[in-house]
């Protein structure tokens, strides 16, 4: 549910009305955050039809452990970027002209407890013993069912508001050091859950005004990372079949 920007409960400052909606010439739809939330979405599809794979099997072998780790490792890493992101970058800033509503900051309280306690199941996994897997699956639905409507609440709010108070050149630096601090696995994922090269090219990085160039430069590698390690793992997960692991790690670009 989308709050209502014309009333100035979440006007911090009233030098700046909400009034800048019209500003922005591509659709909430497009934007850095909704691809950033997308990209959480699709890994926690992913990464949950994995582990239901891995329990209905009953069979846990060695290579199914790292690759569960490896996963894992990955998803968290671009989570806790992403928290990164909003509470030292993207919060600060919208809130010199907006109220932002108190429960999105608990929220990722909540999901940082949700992802410790998935940490230490995982952590606990053993080759041979599929026994943790249930409970493994019961948490990992737990944290989704947090995270994913957090996501729409953001949406619903914060994207919502900063389109209101902020221009689009305004928020351009703060994508643009977002998108150029974030580790490999996070803009990996996002480029490749909005439809990959094409998309990125033709549609996030001209609107962003992000030169063609530095898809050569960070971009493609970023997106062989997700895809040597996350995707090759998950992949392997829900087929049962033991991944290439010449390729996963820090250098599988």
């Amino acid at each position: 549910m989308k709050v209502d920007t014309s009333n100035l409960k979440w006007q911090a400052d009233t030098a700046f009305a909400p009034d800048k909606e019209t500003t922005w010439t591509h659709p909430a739809e497009t934007d850095g955050w909704m691809h950033a939330h997308n990209a959480i979405r699709g890994e926690l599809a992913d990464i949950k039809m994995a582990l239901k794979k891995c329990e209905e099997r009953e069979d846990l072998p060695e290579w199914a452990v790292v690759a569960i780790q490896q996963v894992w490792k990955d998803h968290s890493e671009h989570v806790h970027a992403h928290h990164e992101n909003e509470d030292e970058l993207f919060v600060p800033f919208l809130e010199t002209r907006i109220k932002l509503p108190e429960k999105l900051e608990m929220d990722h309280k909540e999901i940082i407890q949700d992802m410790s306690e998935i940490d230490g199941i995982i952590k606990g996994l053993k080759p041979g013993d599929a026994s943790m897997m249930k409970s493994l699956v019961e948490s990992f639905t737990k944290y989704e069912v947090r995270m994913l409507p957090h996501l729409t609440e953001e949406e619903g709010s914060g994207l919502v508001l900063m389109r209101a108070y902020f221009t689009p050149k305004e928020i351009a630096p703060i994508v643009q050091k977002i998108v150029a601090k974030g580790p490999p696995v996070e803009m990996g994922s996002i480029i490749h859950y909005m439809g990959g090269k094409k998309q990125m090219m033709e549609g996030f990085m001209p609107q962003e005004g992000i030169p063609f160039f530095v898809w050569y430069l960070e971009f493609s590698g970023r997106l062989k990372y997700f895809e040597n390690n996350f995707l090759k793992c998950v992949e392997a997960l829900k087929t049962g079949e033991a991944p290439n692991t010449e390729k996963i790690g820090w250098f599988a670009w």
